[in-house]
């Protein structure tokens, strides 16, 4: 007698498969995580919170706190940075600033020249920045005893560097103001980089930071637990991290692009922070009873070309300037005029200018500085400023 399956082992085998399906997909899941994990980590960078490549960064000591700017140059500091090809020697005085000692007994005519990286000389010898090859420049002419003293600081705002010639006008005997600005970088002054730790940072993204051995995490979540499981992730879970990080790199790329273009309005808008300063300036100079002229910086693209936003701030801020009275040098033509529509201003690495840009932009600001009359010479001794 043929035996007949029981009434209900269909539905018994039925809860059996699924299960089984199920631990297969787990399994599947598990091993399709792990493979992404690896790869991630193979082909991905570890995550870390991207530091400035300002040589604070990269130098231990070199930044000290201070009171009014936030930080400065040590005072007699020496170090050598390493650059593809090259070693730079970065050397502060007891003022902290990266020139030769002063001698208050000299009577030479004295420049402060105060500014970021692109003053300070980022990348370039001391004597390569454009602070140090216009005093030779105007000592080569009939300028013979003008010194150039470089006050520049990397990653300073136009508040802090308004700060520093505040500060340093004094105790220099500067007779006229130096004052490099990047336009492009306005967004400093009201998120200006901070020392945390050593290292320079935002001060907005101080929130979204977390320490870790040599270096930084960073979530861009404000949500207390995103931020929290996105910085877990970055610790032991890379492809995770990525993942979490999708939405908000989706997110900025879409602002990015229905950004509308800049127009001339716009852009004066967007600049309103640094003309301020810019006027600020002009004020103090006034005050202490010399002239300023105002040198604009700003870096060349790794294809060679300067961006049109970059042509359109450097226009507005020279318009600016000639309504304050206040004389604005733009070297942007003769970079595009010697460039020729190659990188050849910028170092491979980085787009910082090369000792080539500093001596361009050196050479045109001599030119307006002796057109103007605004350093002494035997056939035009200079006459007190109008207070």
């Amino acid at each position: 007698m043929d035996s007949k399956p029981h009434a209900g082992s269909g539905s018994t085998d039925k809860p059996a498969r699924r299960g089984l399906a199920l631990g297969i997909a787990g399994v599947g899941l598990v091993i399709a995580v792990a493979l992404a994990e690896l790869l991630t980590r193979l082909l991905l960078p570890a995550p870390s919170y991207r530091l400035g490549s300002a040589p604070a960064n990269q130098l231990e000591g070199m930044l000290v706190p201070h009171p009014k700017r936030g930080y400065a140059m040590a005072p007699s500091f020496s170090a050598s940075l390493e650059r593809p090809g090259r070693k730079i020697l970065i050397e502060t005085n007891r003022l902290g600033l990266r020139d030769g000692g002063l001698d208050p007994r000299s009577e030479d005519f004295v420049a402060l020249a105060v500014g970021d990286s692109f003053t300070v000389g980022f990348g370039v010898r001391a004597e390569e920045s454009w602070p140090e090859q216009l005093e030779g420049l105007l000592q080569r002419s009939r300028s013979a005893g003008v010194e150039v003293v470089n006050a520049g600081v990397s990653g300073y705002s136009l508040r802090q560097i308004r700060a520093t010639a505040d500060e340093l006008l004094e105790p220099t005997g500067a007779r006229l103001l130096l004052v490099g600005a990047y336009p492009r970088a306005v967004e400093r002054i009201a998120n200006p980089y901070i020392l945390h730790q050593g290292k320079l940072v935002h001060a907005r993204a101080l929130p979204f930071l977390q320490a870790t051995d040599g270096g930084f995490l960073h979530s861009p979540y404000r949500n207390r637990f995103l931020r929290a499981l996105h910085l877990r992730c970055a610790r032991s879970f890379h492809f995770g991290y990525y993942l979490l990080r999708l939405p908000a790199s989706v997110s900025a790329r879409w602002k990015r692009f229905r950004k509308p273009p800049l127009d001339p309005h716009s852009a004066r808008r967007s600049l309103e922070p640094l003309l301020v300063e810019l006027e600020r300036l002009a004020r103090l100079a006034r005050s202490r009873n010399l002239r300023a002229v105002v040198l604009l910086t700003s870096p060349q693209s790794s294809s060679g070309s300067f961006e049109a936003r970059v042509r359109l701030f450097h226009r507005v801020v020279v318009e600016h300037g000639e309504r304050l009275g206040l004389l604005v040098v733009d070297p942007l033509p003769r970079f595009q005029e010697e460039a020729a529509g190659a990188p050849v201003l910028r170092f491979e690495e980085d787009h910082h200018w090369n000792p080539l840009a500093h001596r361009l932009a050196a050479e045109v600001l001599a030119e307006q500085l002796l057109r103007h009359h605004l350093v002494p010479d035997e056939n035009h001794p200079l006459q007190p400023e109008a207070p």
